[in-house]
């Protein structure tokens, strides 16, 4: 797993993008049921409707952002043998 930002540096009121990159490396076992729990930057600030998997926006039932920011949890469901799923938000 990989994550990245945006921007090296930023100034209150900034958008910065998160990408996290997971990847079964298994060549014959599906990961099955897989949530990422990521913790964001204390100063975050979630951008609504911004979270995609893959390039495709994520129903809210999918996902859970703790009112507070200080948790994101995403249900990824299951990663085949030897794929990978891409998450962004801002």
């Amino acid at each position: 797993m990989t994550k990245t930002v945006s921007r090296a540096n930023a100034l209150p009121g900034d958008m910065l993008i998160y990408t996290i990159h997971v990847q079964n490396a298994d060549k014959r076992r599906a990961n099955r049921g897989v949530q990422l729990v990521d913790i964001p930057a204390t100063a975050l600030r979630y951008r609504r409707d911004s979270l995609r998997i893959d390039g495709v926006p994520v129903a809210a039932n999918m996902f859970d952002f703790a009112s507070d920011g200080s948790k994101l949890t995403i249900s990824l469901g299951d990663i085949m043998p030897g794929k990978s799923r891409t998450i962004t938000y801002a």
